[in-house]
Formats: C-alpha cells, sequence, structure tokens
C-alpha cells in the first residue's frame, strides 16, 4: 500500500482530511449589530477595502482582519445575487 494517502483510516476511524477539515474549522460568530452597522456604512462607501482598511476595520470592531476580510465577500455575494433575481432571495430546490 501507497504510504502518500491521505484518506486512509486512522486508528480513530477518521480520515486524515476529515481531521484536517474538523481542526481548521473555527466556532461560528455572530456579530454584534454595531459591527454590522458600521460593516455597512464603510461597504457602502468602499465594497473593496484594501488591506490596511481590513486591518484597521479589525482592529476597531474586534475582529480578525479574516472574519472582516469574507464579511466583504460575503455581502459582495449577496448583493450580487439580490441584483440578479430583481432582489429577492433565490430560493434553491
Amino acid at each position: 500500500m501507497d504510504g502518500d494517502n491521505s484518506d486512509h483510516d486512522n486508528n480513530d476511524g477518521e480520515t486524515h482530511s476529515e481531521q484536517r477539515m474538523a481542526t481548521r474549522r473555527a466556532k461560528y460568530h455572530r456579530l454584534r449589530s454595531e459591527q454590522i452597522q458600521q460593516l455597512e456604512a464603510v461597504f457602502r462607501d468602499c465594497p473593496y477595502p484594501n488591506e490596511k482598511l481590513r486591518k484597521d476595520l479589525s482592529e476597531r470592531l474586534g475582529m480578525s482582519a479574516q472574519q472582516v476580510k469574507f464579511w466583504f465577500q460575503n455581502k459582495r455575494t449577496f448583493n450580487k445575487r439580490a441584483r440578479c433575481s430583481g432582489g429577492r432571495p433565490k430560493i434553491v430546490g
């Protein structure tokens, strides 16, 4: 057998890829309304903030720079989908 295959079961019955996913996934954290209000205010002026602005926002709002980055990505995607569907959220099913 090949020792390089990362999906072989280990002693616990989990694959290595399942273990990596479990260790990478952080606990979900809901944003406070004040954080959302400030993020949306910045988004209206600048939907594509640079790294410096994201870092500044993260420090002011008590978030990581990566959380701020993902919030902006998700907000842009949500707005794009809302425009494409005429302002109504898409129903998948």
